[in-house]
C-alpha cells in the first residue's frame, strides 16, 4: 500500500528509484506498506463439499 494515501495501484520499477510509485497519488517511495489481509470465506470451488477422514 502506499504510504501516503493508501493506494493499493503500485508500480514496482525495475531501474528508477524510488523503487516504487502509487499510480493513485503519484507518490514515490522505497518501502510499501505492509496490508493484512484476512481470509474467513470458503472458495466457490469448496462450497457444499463433503470431507471424510480416510483414516476412519
Amino acid at each position: 500500500m502506499c504510504p501516503k494515501c493508501d493506494g493499493v495501484k503500485i508500480s514496482i520499477r525495475k531501474r528508477k528509484t524510488p523503487k516504487y510509485v502509487c499510480k493513485d497519488c503519484g507518490n514515490e517511495f522505497d518501502d510499501p506498506k505492509a496490508m493484512l489481509v484476512h481470509k474467513t470465506q470458503k472458495q466457490k470451488k469448496d462450497h457444499g463439499r463433503q470431507y471424510s477422514n480416510p483414516d476412519e
